[in-house]
């Protein structure tokens, strides 16, 4: 013990005395307590006002052992890899009372932001709802960020960090999903994710029907990057998102995952290209459930010509009983499926 502190006093006497008179300091040390010593002779040497900010907290007195002594070293490790952001986050008042284990997860991640692109770890350690605490919600948005960024996306991750609603409080479901998909979008189609980027109601705010649109996108774009990057182009979807388009879109995400040769076809039908009013999105709802029950029966009815342009009230009841049928009977579902029902076209897989 008495070495560590003669380390320390020969960078700075005061800050050797603050540490002496940590209650946990005696002769006793147990290996974590060790380490932490070990951890602040080495901040000393390599940045003393950082060790003299790091050693005033109060918890660092309390307990060297548990979350204090996880958040140190994530400090530390921090201060080595981007000392910017390192910087920024021991300013935070949060750090100055009792530290959480929800607090130590967000300050990991933090660290782990930094040590990818610190251009993005200072952006985060600069949004106003970092600094002044962490609730549940804005721990698993920074954790988001942690887990989706590399050096390729890191430019987008600075696109959504910058958005105005992640920048103020931001609501701890609507939003945070909104965060989670866009960078769910950009992991599985650059392209589709910075079409995105751009809609009005992407840059102004997000709703429910906003976010669950968006992890649609992802869905499909996880399938098939073409069908998503069609999709992405429809006005209807870039202007604004309704019930029955969250609808549609979900339709088309279910239907990818379930068929996607028939969610290929689907999505160049003329009524899902130009706008999708109540019944269309509840058709795509129905082919989607068709083709989660029994694939072979959705590729058959997709190859009705009639399909292209719409239906009809009882072409979706013709649909409706169908997807009945797959549920319970799906060899009787295929053969009406097969039926000449108006022209077919051959199913391209």
């Amino acid at each position: 013990t008495l070495g560590y502190l003669e380390g320390i006093a020969a960078q700075d006497l005061a800050l050797a005395q603050t540490v002496a008179g940590y209650t946990w300091i005696g002769d006793d040390l147990i290996p974590l307590e060790w380490s932490v010593l070990q951890t602040l002779l080495r901040i000393s040497g390599n940045d003393l006002e950082f060790a003299r900010l790091v050693t005033a907290f109060p918890w660092m007195d309390d307990d060297a052992i548990g979350i204090a002594d996880a958040m140190l070293i994530t400090l530390v490790e921090l201060m080595e890899k981007d000392l910017q952001t390192a910087q920024m986050v021991v300013a935070f008042p949060w750090l100055s009372e009792d530290v959480t284990l929800f607090e130590w997860v967000a300050m990991e991640a933090m660290r782990e932001i930094a040590e990818v692109d610190p251009a993005t770890g200072q952006l985060v350690a600069g949004l106003p709802w970092v600094a002044d605490d962490v609730t549940e919600a804005e721990r698993e948005a920074i954790r988001s960020f942690a887990l989706a960024i590399d050096k390729d996306s890191a430019a987008f991750a600075r696109l959504v960090l910058g958005l105005p609603w992640v920048v103020d409080d931001f609501a701890p479901v609507v939003e945070l999903k909104g965060i989670q998909a866009l960078l769910r979008l950009r992991a599985a189609d650059a392209k589709t994710a910075q079409m995105t980027k751009a809609y009005p109601w992407v840059l102004d705010g997000m709703t429910d029907a906003e976010q669950h649109a968006l992890h649609s996108l992802a869905g499909l774009a996880e399938g098939d990057v073409v069908t998503a990057q069609l999709m992405a182009d429809f006005s209807w979807v870039a202007n604004g998102i309704t019930v029955f388009e969250r609808l549609a879109m979900h339709g088309m995400r279910e239907m990818m995952e379930a068929d996607p040769a028939t969610a290929r076809l689907v999505v160049a039908f003329p009524w899902v290209a130009d706008g999708v009013n109540s019944g269309e999105g509840g058709l795509l709802h129905t082919l989607a459930g068709i083709a989660k029950s029994d694939p072979a029966t959705v590729q058959l009815v997709a190859a009705f010509t009639w399909l292209d342009e719409g239906t009809t009230g009882h072409e979706e009841g013709v649909l409706e009983a169908l997807l009945l049928l797959t549920e319970t009977d799906a060899g009787i579902a295929q053969l009406i499926g097969g039926l000449p029902l108006g022209g077919r076209r051959h199913h391209q897989s």
